[in-house]
Order: structure tokens, then C-alpha cells, then sequence
């Protein structure tokens, strides 16, 4: 009996002893309970969304740029544009240029085709009538305005036939306005004419200041019309020779028409 409560003693001993062990394992005295289980699994929990947040955001920027080096990127593209809007303004100005050139020399143009001497007596390649033949008026002329730069008209009607009589001058008339397109028909003769001031005429072959129609047979003549660049011929008088009335239109002259006519004896 007394063997058996010893027996019994040891092995209670025994159970107190491990369950001693069991309660403090970490022999600190501290007893594991279920809080700091908890507190284990909350820790692995914050280290493992720790380790998540570390990763790369797919959808993020790989190789972010701060403003200030993004700005400093953008610059050369707006850079950029601004050349190319001013290669169109360059381009464009030279267009201007050229659009500002084009009216005067289309302006040239449309002066030169609009510049044509016609008559209902003297029309060109044919024979003038028998009217218009020696001691006869002068035909009736129109015209439309000479070239940019035009001050006045002249006209001259010379033989043109090869030989002796080339050359003959049957009619100057000179200083005509700007603003005259037309002369009637029998201009008056005199060096002044007051019904057509400020018109002049100068000599002819006969040294007569006056329209004097061709009276050859089977010759040539050229009925000329003059854009002038003066106003008034420089250094002519009354007393000028048709030399020198024709030196001085042949100086001053920036285009001319002209109609071509025959005459011939009846």
C-alpha cells in the first residue's frame, strides 16, 4: 500500500512537471496564448503586404520623369512647331510678294493688248481709200491706253517704201494728254492747234504743220501711235524740224502700234 502511493506520488509528480514545461517553453515565464498567435499571423500578414506594395504597377510609368524634365522634353516640340509656322509665314510672305508683283506685271500686260491704234479710213494690210490721199483731212483715230508709266501720245505717219521716198514724213502730231484716246478726223493745221491745245504738230515733207496724205503710187506707210514718258517732248518749238521731232519721240518712248496701209495712184 505504502509502494503504491509512492508509485502514484512519482507519477503525479511527473504530470507536473511536464505540463510545467508545456505552459513555458520559451522558459521566460510568459505563457503562449491565443493574443500572441494573433499577433504573429497579423505580422506575417503586414510583411507580406509589404513585399506586395513593393512590386511594379504595371501601369505605371517605368522610368517617371519629374515636371520640370518633361517640361524641359516638350520644348523643343513646341520649338519645332514654331519653325514650321514660320516657314509658312516665310513662305507665305514670299507668295505675297510674288502676289504683289503679278498686278503690275499683269497691269503691263493688259496696258500693251489694250494699246491699239485703229481708224475706220486707215485699216491695216489694206489700201487707203481715195479720200485720205494727198491734200485730203486727216482720218478720224482711236486708241486705248498705253503702258504703265504713259504721259502723253505722239503719231507719226512716214513712207516706208524701200528707195528714195523712204523716210518721207506725211504727219507729226505730239504731246496728246494721257487722257485722250481719240482724234477727229481733220485736225487743223498749225504748230498749236487751239481747238486741241496742248497738241502739236510738227513740219512735214512739205514743211507744212498739217496732215498732208500720201499721193505716191504703190508705196507703203506705217501710221504709228506712241506711249510717251513725259507730259511735254523736251526742247521742241515751232520752229523744231520733223528731225527733231522724231529724235525726240524715238528718246521718250515706251511702246507703240502701228497700222500699215498702201496707197496707190487712181
Amino acid at each position: 500500500m505504502s509502494i503504491q502511493r509512492t508509485f502514484f506520488a512519482v507519477l503525479l509528480l511527473a504530470g507536473l512537471v511536464g505540463c510545467s514545461e508545456k505552459a513555458t517553453p520559451d522558459g521566460g515565464g510568459q505563457t503562449a496564448g491565443p493574443s500572441t498567435v494573433d499577433d504573429e499571423k497579423r505580422d506575417a500578414g503586414s510583411r507580406k503586404d509589404s513585399s506586395t506594395d513593393s512590386k511594379p504597377d504595371p501601369d505605371e510609368d517605368p522610368d517617371p520623369v519629374p515636371p520640370a524634365s518633361k517640361d524641359a522634353g516638350a520644348k523643343p516640340v513646341a520649338d519645332a512647331g514654331t519653325r514650321v509656322v514660320d516657314a509658312g509665314l516665310v513662305a507665305d510672305a514670299g507668295s505675297v510678294a510674288a502676289d504683289a508683283a503679278a498686278p503690275a506685271a499683269d497691269a503691263g500686260t493688259a496696258g500693251a493688248g489694250a494699246f491699239t491704234l485703229t481708224s475706220s479710213i486707215y485699216k491695216d494690210g489694206q489700201a487707203i481709200p481715195a479720200t485720205s490721199r494727198c491734200e485730203s483731212p486727216s482720218p478720224p483715230l482711236s486708241w486705248g491706253p498705253g503702258p504703265s508709266g504713259t504721259l502723253s501720245y505722239a503719231i507719226t505717219l512716214r513712207d516706208v517704201t524701200p528707195g528714195f521716198s523712204m523716210g518721207v514724213t506725211h504727219w507729226l502730231i505730239y504731246d496728246i494728254p494721257a487722257g485722250r484716246f481719240e482724234l477727229p478726223m481733220a485736225v487743223p493745221s498749225g504748230a498749236a492747234p487751239a481747238s486741241l491745245a496742248p497738241i502739236k504738230q510738227g513740219p512735214n515733207y512739205q514743211s507744212a504743220r498739217v496732215y498732208q496724205g500720201p499721193c505716191g503710187g504703190n508705196n507703203t506707210y506705217e501710221l504709228t501711235l506712241y506711249a510717251i514718258d513725259v507730259e511735254t517732248l523736251p526742247q521742241l518749238t515751232a520752229t523744231s524740224t520733223s528731225a527733231q521731232v522724231i529724235a525726240a519721240i524715238e528718246a521718250h518712248d515706251l511702246a507703240s502700234s502701228k497700222v500699215t496701209v498702201t496707197s496707190s495712184r487712181p
